[in-house]
């Protein structure tokens, strides 16, 4: 009986001991699956921090690129922007050279100036018949004895009736062979520039005088012919001029263009002869080709059968 109980006693050690065994190697193994999870898990979490962190770095690099890129593009446009604007500037610099070139190719002709061609019928502008003629249209200016631009020139153009302006141009083509050009200071002149000078006669403006009027008061200038109320030019067959050389010098005429004094008369003695000798070969070659001349004013010539001999015109020069 002894035997039987050590026997069962025994049994129960060794039994209890398996029992003991086998819950130590479940809980190793249960150990061992944790830290198999957990490694597993902290290779995900690496693997996903390694994808994550490439993302990552992918992302910033594409914004990187798309910073750089647009950088470039606004580098390019800048450049493109720079280009167009110095483009600009050479093109405005152009324009204002070619403008300050057209001045001084122009002097005071009526190149590149619009003609607005709305003449009354028998009428033209002197520069489209006489090619060669220089225009100095003194009272488009303030450049005259008034002192100020004069009504009814809108342009600095010169205006003849058809018939003047051919007997003009035949005395133009006769002192091109001698190496001389016309230069006209004034032609049609407007009914309402002669009630300009009539109204400033009546005021005490006396600006210009020292130049255009230096021995005479106003009140005579009238008077004694130098400006009348109403004016041959009006008729349009009139024109006041000069000549100038092929140095585009005028010729010395001993008197400037509306010098309102008696040096301007023909019979003057306060010239020399060869200023006398200037103005009677003007005379000559006007007379020639179809014009009358004036006693005070040698510029002054006036067609000889003039078209409109009674018709006082009014229309503007433009």
């Amino acid at each position: 009986m002894l035997k039987r109980l050590s026997y069962i006693f025994v049994c129960t050690i060794v039994l209890a001991g398996c029992s003991k065994f086998i819950e130590n190697n479940e809980k190793q193994v249960n150990t061992n699956q944790v830290q198999n999870d957990n490694s597993v898990q902290n290779e995900n979490q690496v693997q996903s921090d390694k994808e994550s962190s490439e993302s990552n770095t992918d992302i910033a690099n594409n914004e990187t690129d798309q910073a750089v890129e647009d950088a470039t593009r606004l580098e390019q446009s800048n450049n493109t922007i720079s280009t167009d604007e110095q483009s600009q500037d050479k093109t405005n610099t152009t324009d204002e050279s070619s403008g300050i070139i057209s001045s001084v190719e122009e002097k005071n002709q009526s190149i590149n100036i619009v003609k607005k061609y709305n003449l009354p019928e028998g009428f033209v502008y002197v520069d489209d018949v006489i090619l060669t003629v220089e225009l100095e249209i003194r009272y488009y200016t303030a450049y005259n004895f008034v002192g100020e631009k004069i009504d009814g020139y809108e342009s600095p153009l010169a205006i003849l009736t058809t018939q003047a302006a051919d007997a003009l141009k035949v005395a133009a083509d006769h002192l091109a062979e001698e190496g001389y050009r016309i230069k006209i200071y004034d032609a049609y002149r407007p009914q309402k520039a002669v009630n300009h000078f009539v109204r400033w006669s009546q005021t005490e403006d006396a600006s210009m005088k020292e130049i255009f009027y230096p021995s005479m008061e106003k009140s005579v200038l009238f008077t004694d012919g130098y400006i009348s109320k109403k004016s041959r030019h009006s008729r349009g067959s009139t024109v006041d001029l000069t000549i100038v050389d092929q140095d585009d010098n005028e010729i010395d005429m001993g008197g400037y263009f509306d010098l309102l004094d008696t040096i301007s008369n023909y019979d003057t003695t306060a010239i020399t002869e060869e200023q006398h000798a200037n103005r009677e070969y003007l005379r000559d070659i006007m007379d020639e080709a179809g014009f009358d001349s004036i006693r005070t004013e040698w510029w002054h010539f006036q067609l000889r059968d003039e078209p409109y001999p009674d018709t006082y015109f009014d229309f503007d020069i433009e």
